[in-house]
């Protein structure tokens, strides 16, 4: 299990472990999905549909973590480190590529969550 090593004080807030247990988890569990072939429909379509779905994964992923206490810088660079091991991974996969664009959009999911979570945090929490 990843632990984040980070000086912790009476005003820090404590990563609740389970929320982050069961995200490492499922992590685990989907990873192998990323490293198969998937079936092509044949159907070309103006929206990169895969791009898409690498930003709203990554998006999702982030705001897991977020919302379970993780610090931002912690859950930005596990996401940036993740996209990065999986691409990775798929250079070495027969039908699967290491490919930029996926990697741009898992930082801009990871981006967006970050933002978002910081805004809703200064909003509600004043």
């Amino acid at each position: 299990m990843i632990l984040w090593l980070s000086p912790m004080t009476k005003t820090t807030k404590h990563p609740n472990l389970l929320w982050r247990a069961s995200g490492l988890i499922v992590l685990a569990l989907i990873t192998p999905l990323f490293l198969i072939k998937l079936p092509s429909s044949g159907v070309s379509t103006a929206l990169p549909l895969d791009k898409l779905i690498h930003l709203v994964f990554h998006f999702c992923l982030c705001a897991w973590f977020l919302i379970g206490g993780d610090r931002w810088a912690h859950v930005f660079c596990l996401s940036f480190l993740y996209g990065l091991a999986i691409e990775f991974a798929q250079y070495f996969t027969p039908d699967r590529s290491f490919e930029l664009a996926d990697l741009s959009a898992n930082i801009i999911g990871a981006i967006l969550a970050v933002g978002i979570y910081q805004k809703a945090r200064r909003r509600f929490h004043r």
